[in-house]
């Protein structure tokens, strides 16, 4: 019996000397090599990340910039439209009397709710005279006289893809307008006073004493365009304010125009003005932000005062979006993260320069970290192999010389 157990005793002393001096220093120096393959994935995962964020930085900086330029450009386009028609429509109030007797007089008549207006289109504006205002020798003159503005209020709408809507409101309640709106008479409330609406009263004397063009919240437009934005400048007659002349854009038209960015990484924009009203946005944006945009308008009545956008739509208004954008906004940073809906995303935004305006992008960090996430995937599933490996190499190692 002395035999066996020699044999057995000695095949356990092998056995844990072979334990000792190969099998144990393999496996530290293969959990090292696992340690060190998962650490350094690791490290460079995060280092790919805080590169892809430098760049991130780097390119929306350089697209905002680009954006935000071509969004003032065309802004300033249509600033620079107002001054035209302001120098045009000025000069020719001085010269009022010389224009009349050149001008042939179109036909007008007064409706069945006594408002005084222009029948028939004649390739210009059409005119609506309310109720308030005593139609007499003056106003007659007048309503003939503002013919000579339409050339120029045509032409600005026809040859600027933003504007959709040219006008001349008079401080005595007289409005022209391109393009022409047929029974003018109905479109309009009969006792309407222009100068109680935001594209007058913006460009008065009290809000506007530098008389240089300047831009409107959004409003609900009267004349049947749905929400837009205004450019308004005011026109004078030496001293006195004859009145508003205004160029519209609608938020429908803006969104087509200057939000469909191809931005890279999924990203969308929206328009936000001084005082936080958003102006537009992208449809993506609304879902996000569980608001649908105003762009049109069902016009069962009409517009009798004026309709800002709710303060629903006002970022520093709404307690439900506020949080979202505080940061971005009060620290007047470029770029910051902020988790909305429980996803993280990147916010970024550029001043406007003409109308203090923010173009602001929402980009979703999953869209950003997914081929750096995909290639963490593949590198922690290849240590996992491997250590799996390890496990049945060593199982199956253990049982043979057991």
């Amino acid at each position: 019996m002395s035999k066996p157990n020699q044999k057995e005793t000695l095949k356990r002393i092998l056995t844990k000397s072979f334990f000792k001096t190969t099998l144990i220093p393999l496996l530290v120096i293969e959990v090292t090599l696992l340690v060190l393959y998962f650490g350094i994935s690791n490290f460079m995962v995060e280092k790919g990340k805080l590169s892809l964020e430098e760049e991130i930085q780097r390119n929306l900086n350089a697209i905002l910039s680009k954006e935000v330029q071509n969004i003032d450009f065309k802004l300033k386009e249509i600033n620079t439209l107002s001054s035209i028609l302001q120098n045009d429509q000025q000069l020719k109030f001085e010269n009022k009397n010389k224009i009349l007797q050149t001008i042939q007089s179109p036909q007008f008549r007064f409706a069945q709710n006594g408002v005084f207006y222009k029948v028939h289109d004649n390739s210009g504006t059409s005119l609506f005279y309310g109720i308030n205002q005593t139609i007499e020798k003056k106003q007659r003159e007048k309503a003939i006289f503002t013919e000579s503005f339409d050339p120029l209020l045509k032409y600005v709408v026809d040859h600027n893809e933003l504007i959709v809507a040219s006008y001349f409101n008079s401080y005595d309640g007289m409005n022209r307008l391109y393009p022409f709106i047929p029974e003018v008479f109905s479109q309009y409330d009969p006792s309407i006073n222009m100068e109680d609406y935001n594209f007058y009263y913006d460009a008065d004397q009290k809000n506007n004493p530098s008389k240089k063009p300047v831009w409107t919240n959004a409003y609900l437009d009267p004349a049947g365009q749905g929400w837009m934005v205004s450019c308004v400048v005011p026109i004078y007659n030496k001293k006195f304010l004859e009145g508003v002349t205004g160029l519209d854009v609608t938020i429908d038209n803006f969104v087509k125009n200057t939000l469909n960015l191809k931005l890279p990484w999924n990203g969308h924009g929206m328009l936000v003005a001084k005082d936080g009203t958003i102006l537009a946005m992208h449809e993506k944006i609304e879902k996000l932000l569980g608001l649908q945009e105003l762009k049109s308008h069902n016009y069962t009545d009409t517009i009798k005062q004026t309709n800002l956008k709710p303060d629903l739509y006002n970022i520093e208004k709404n307690k439900q979006i506020s949080p979202y954008f505080r940061k971005l906004f009060t620290q007047n940073n470029f770029i910051t993260t902020q988790t909305i809906q429980e996803s993280e995303y990147i916010l970024a935004q550029k001043m406007i320069e003409q109308t203090q305006w923010r173009l602001v992008v929402l980009v979703d960090k999953k869209s950003v970290y997914e081929p750096i996430n995909e290639m963490e995937q593949l590198a922690n599933s290849i240590g996992f192999y491997a250590i799996f490996g390890m496990v049945i190499f060593y199982l199956g190692f253990f049982y043979f010389i057991a």
